[in-house]
């Protein structure tokens, strides 16, 4: 029969080993899966293996391998977990604090304080510089460039997944200024030495003590209303700091009569 299949390499030696052709391989019956020839059955046509000794230990072989042996399977018991060592709690990491940085300016309450005195003169009414200062900041926190640390909300979101473009690029400022006076430095009383008599001079009496007369301090010398404002704000938010005082000393030195309105 021909063989329909390449023969195998240990086919072929097997064949020259024992002097045979390809064409008596066509000749020996091929035990192989599909009708392929084995090395076995050119050594048993060759007279090297006993047939009936090859085809038992082939039967033997595909007989054992045919199922499996599960006879020797044992059950192991499940170990018992290993004690887990106490673990240490870690130490809760306190988070960074964020730098802070102070921006402070000079406001001359001035022009507020002629206000308030018109306000009262002619009304009778009076008004505190508190409330000044708080209509000013309320007035000032309006419109601000936006915060760099803000964070876009939902709809902002939503409108550039969408394409639309509308991101506001002011906000309101939540800015609380602190008011502080500037130090404040009254000159020393200058002593003046006491002049010698002549008539105690020229008699030999010691000189009689007289009290020293004190210098009066100048106008100039008195504090003038000046006020410094100041806000504690994130680092990187200077600038917007800045413009929020700079509004309220606008509005406070210049205009306060529209904060009364």
């Amino acid at each position: 029969m021909k063989q329909k299949y390449p023969l195998y390499p240990s086919v072929i030696n097997a064949l020259h080993a024992n002097g045979l052709s390809k064409e008596d391989a066509d000749k020996i019956p091929a035990t192989g899966p599909s009708g392929r020839l084995l090395k076995g059955d050119v050594l048993a046509y060759a007279g090297r293996l006993s047939d009936s000794a090859y085809a038992s230990n082939l039967s033997k072989i595909v007989a054992e391998k045919a199922h499996l042996d599960l006879s020797n399977i044992k059950v192991v018991q499940p170990k018992a977990p290993a004690a887990a060592a106490p673990s240490t709690p870690a130490a809760p990491t306190e988070p960074v604090p964020e730098p802070v940085t102070q921006v402070t300016l000079p406001i001359n309450f001035k022009a507020v304080l002629e206000c308030q005195k018109r306000l009262q003169d002619n009304l009778g009414v009076y008004l505190p510089l508190s409330e000044f200062v708080a209509r000013a900041t309320e007035l000032a926190n309006e419109d601000l460039p936006r915060s760099k640390k803000a964070q876009p909300t939902a709809d902002e979101l939503f409108d550039a997944i969408v394409g639309v473009n509308n991101i506001p690029t002011t906000s309101r400022g939540h800015f609380i200024p602190e008011v502080s006076s500037p130090p404040s430095f009254a000159p020393k009383s200058a002593r003046v030495p006491p002049k010698s008599d002549i008539i105690d001079i020229l008699s030999g009496k010691p000189a009689k003590p007289r009290a020293a007369k004190t210098a009066v301090p100048a106008a100039s010398a008195i504090a003038s209303p000046v006020n410094v404002f100041s806000v504690s704000v994130p680092k990187g938010e200077e600038k917007r700091a800045t413009l929020f005082l700079e509004r309220v000393k606008a509005v406070l030195e210049k205009q306060p009569g529209d904060l009364v309105l």
